[in-house]
This record gives C-alpha cells, structure tokens and sequence, in this order.
C-alpha cells in the first residue's frame, strides 16, 4: 500500500507530496506586482500600436475611415486622434489614465469622454472604432512576464 500522497500506476511512482510543495514554493517566489506592472505595461504599448494602426485589436480590422466632411474638419485624417489626449491617457501616468493594481489583478484603461469610440453609436452615427481589448496574438506576448516569473520561480531563482 502506498503512503499519503504517493501513486503508483504500473511500475511508476508520483510524488503528489514533493510535487505540491515544489509548487508551492514556486508560488511564494512569485511577485505579483512586479509581474501584473510587466504585462499592464506591455498592455499598453499594444493599444498604442493598435491605436496607431487604426485597427481594432480583437479582430484585426481596420477601422471605418473617416467621411470626407469629417476630415476636412479636423484638417487631417486621423481617427481617434484631436488633441492627442485620448493617447496619452493610455500610458502609465497619463492624465485621465486608468491603473488599478489589486494583489491578483490590474485594470487598465482611459476615463476620458473619448472612450465613447470603443462602443458604437448608430443613432449619432458613429462606427465603433474598438482599440481597448486583446486578441489570442497579444495574450500570448502580454503573458510572457508572467510564464518567465513561473519558469525562474520553478528553477529557485524566484
């Protein structure tokens, strides 16, 4: 009979015990913050460049161009893009900026009125012009701090 925590399966043997305490230890090694600051940062440096593309960023479509009266208006043909405060919101300490730390999460994101952009408005006539979001491709590299934290943590170099 096997003891507490150990399985054994057709002349192989697991060591649940060792293998919960490894995982523990890379656990405490962790440091959240520090990994949640790495990915929001990166985070954000993605919206910027969706942003500057003029693509939405779950599915990698351009955005509805702007009409010609709406150009001629704004003396360019930039979307989202007046005073440039929308931008620059989308940064670390922006004005209007939105960066919210909890222990095991981090909301990013802008409080300014342009925010209305991200959702359409077909009684005002707007198209949505989504740049808040993140398809599979940007999760991939958005959690690459987190996958080195584990791998360094695993190793005892936490």
């Amino acid at each position: 009979m096997a003891a507490a925590g150990v399985y054994r399966s057709r002349g192989s043997t697991f060591d649940a015990r060792g293998a919960t305490n490894r995982l523990r230890k890379t656990a405490a090694a962790l440091k959240p913050t520090k990994i949640l600051t790495e990915m929001g940062v990166i985070a954000l440096g993605l919206t910027q460049a969706t942003m500057k593309a003029e693509k939405d960023p779950i599915t990698g479509r351009g955005w509805k161009p702007l009409k010609p009266a709406t150009k001629r208006a704004k003396g360019h043909g930039k979307i989202l893009y007046d005073s440039g405060a929308l931008r620059r919101s989308l940064t670390r300490r922006g004005a209007g900026n939105v960066w919210r730390m909890s222990k095991n999460m981090l909301v990013i994101g802008t409080s300014l009125v342009q925010n209305v952009h991200q959702y359409a408005n077909k009684k005002r006539g707007r198209p949505r012009r989504r740049y808040l979001g993140y398809g599979k491709a940007h999760h991939k590299i958005i959690i690459k701090p987190l996958l080195a934290a584990v791998r360094k943590a695993g190793q005892g170099r936490g």
